[in-house]
């Protein structure tokens, strides 16, 4: 059964919600800026002092980005290169007819091992984002108050959630990117193997026979047959 093509319908749904996705994201930034914005105009006008609109300007800078980067993978350049990437693993896999070759069911699990694949570099670069602006957050916070509080305790959490972030880095390296199309063309290795082993022909059958020195031998029955014809023969 060959794979059918996405419908008028399907290819729209997929547009409607990058569109969507896009939207979303621009009416988050706009708000931001503005608020942001506002509060640091507020601030410059009381005298400025100490900068407290940093308190809300990085850990919601912090949300955006990660929204940002979701917008990203899932609505922008990622999203349809992902497509493409799906289309180029088929033809890899199954040939230049892979529509023809493949199943549905191929197509659907290497669709399903794509989107894996780009959903954990986006879950990474998330990550990566919410890091970067909440630590700058913490590190301004101690320079500010480190006549108080001399010991630079940002390290602690910069370093704890650093290890974190380089065990998702190298977990992200090794489930992504080449290891679909390696496991795709070992399943198909081990799949023609089977075929090739189903269609060999079965094991001949043996028996035990008793030589004319009197020893017991193992004989293939097809060998043993072939012996006892003309035996038969000159006894009729």
């Amino acid at each position: 059964m060959s794979i059918q093509p996405d419908s008028d319908a399907e290819i729209r749904y997929r547009v409607e919600g990058r569109l969507k996705k896009r939207g979303e994201f621009y009416i988050h930034l706009t708000v931001y800026a503005a608020v942001i914005l506002s509060l640091w105009a507020v601030w410059l006008l009381a005298g400025a002092g100490f900068p407290w609109p940093l308190m809300i300007t990085l850990p919601w800078g912090a949300g955006l980005a990660g929204h940002g980067m979701d917008m990203y993978f899932g609505a922008a350049g990622p999203a349809v290169r992902r497509e493409q990437v799906i289309r180029e693993m088929m033809q890899q896999i199954y040939g230049d007819d892979w529509a023809v070759n493949a199943t549905q069911a191929d197509y659907n699990r290497i669709r399903l091992s794509i989107e894996k694949d780009f959903n954990k570099r986006k879950e990474f670069f998330i990550h990566l984002s919410v890091y970067l602006p909440v630590n700058l957050l913490f590190w301004l916070a101690w320079l500010l108050t480190r006549d108080t509080v001399g010991f630079p305790w940002p390290l602690l959490i910069s370093l704890g959630w650093g290890m974190g972030l380089v065990a998702h880095a190298v977990d992200t390296y090794f489930q992504t990117g080449n290891r679909i199309r390696a496991r795709e063309e070992s399943i198909q290795r081990e799949i023609e193997r089977e075929r090739e082993r189903m269609y060999l022909e079965k094991p001949k059958r043996s028996r035990l026979v008793i030589a004319d020195d009197g020893e017991l031998m193992e004989v293939a029955e097809d060998t043993w047959e072939q012996e006892e014809k003309p035996k038969r023969g000159r006894r009729t």
